[in-house]
């Protein structure tokens, strides 16, 4: 589903089809520290990966926007 919903947000040939976000984290005992964690892990696997530092960025600020739709509520590139 990831790679899935990666594609789809970035544009590529693959659709997501699975649950609406907020549903499909729901039942997730996930906090901001963990988007946090995440966001760190992710950023320093694109860099290992080679990729463009401008995609990276870019792929990281669409996944930052998500934190509304995830937790429900108005978040800041911060949280």
């Amino acid at each position: 589903m990831q790679i899935d919903f990666a594609s789809g947000m970035l544009g590529g040939p693959r659709v997501y089809r699975g649950k609406p976000l907020r549903a499909a984290h729901a039942s997730l005992a996930i906090g901001m520290p963990h988007f946090g964690r995440r966001q760190m892990l992710m950023a320093e696997v694109l860099k290992d990966l080679g990729l463009d530092a401008k995609l990276a960025n870019a792929w990281l600020e669409l996944e930052s926007q998500l934190k509304s739709v995830i937790f429900g509520k108005k978040t800041t590139t911060r949280d």
